[in-house]
């Protein structure tokens, strides 16, 4: 018999399995578990230089799970914050291959990244449009109270990350289409 609850041990468990995962599989892993689809692409590779920085937001992804309703209010903002991250990671590695170059002092490259995404066709003009809300929503996710009540700060934050989920799901997704069209040699022979 366990002194922990349940949803602890489950928590723990994960973690260890993470832990022990193939780190070259990980972005991978979280990307199938974020979108509930087997990619099959070598985002290790791709990312190259970019892939320890998404890792490890891949990581924090994979730690808290991508039920919104079960993950803990406090750790919302976390999760959030690393999807952000791991989706800017991908794009901004696109971009860089497609020509456009950064600067060590560029600032707001989530700007940038999304007004180059606007120069390369329809379908990148689209995903862009899904990337100005989820820019604004990871930098303040707590929504203005309904009229007349107050809401806690974390209630808030999982129930605009409830509504926004699908957006992050749907800019992945997309994303990964767009990025197969130009770079197809990342992708893996077998399944994972």
């Amino acid at each position: 018999m366990s002194l922990f609850p349940d949803h602890l041990n489950k928590k723990w468990e994960a973690r260890i399995e993470i832990q022990e995962e193939d780190p070259e599989i990980v972005f991978e892993k979280y990307f199938n578990a974020l979108c509930n689809f087997q990619s099959n692409y070598n985002f290790f590779e791709f990312l190259a230089e970019d892939y320890d920085h998404a890792h490890l937001n891949a990581l924090n992804c994979l730690e808290y799970g991508f039920d919104m309703e079960e993950i803990p209010p406090r750790k919302i903002r976390d999760w959030i914050l690393s999807a952000t991250e791991c989706m800017y990671a991908l794009l901004g590695q696109y971009v860089e291959r497609k020509g456009k170059e950064f600067r060590d002092e560029d600032k707001n490259l989530e700007l940038r990244i999304r007004r180059h995404l606007e120069t390369l066709g329809s379908e990148w003009k689209y995903i862009s449009k899904k990337l100005e809300p989820l820019q604004y929503f990871s930098r303040n996710p707590v929504s203005h109270p309904p009229k007349g009540r107050q809401l806690k700060k974390s209630r808030a934050i999982s129930k605009e990350a409830l509504k926004h989920k699908g957006e992050y799901v749907v800019v992945h997704m997309e994303s990964l289409k767009n990025i197969r069209k130009d770079f197809p040699n990342y992708e893996r022979e077998k399944e994972i």
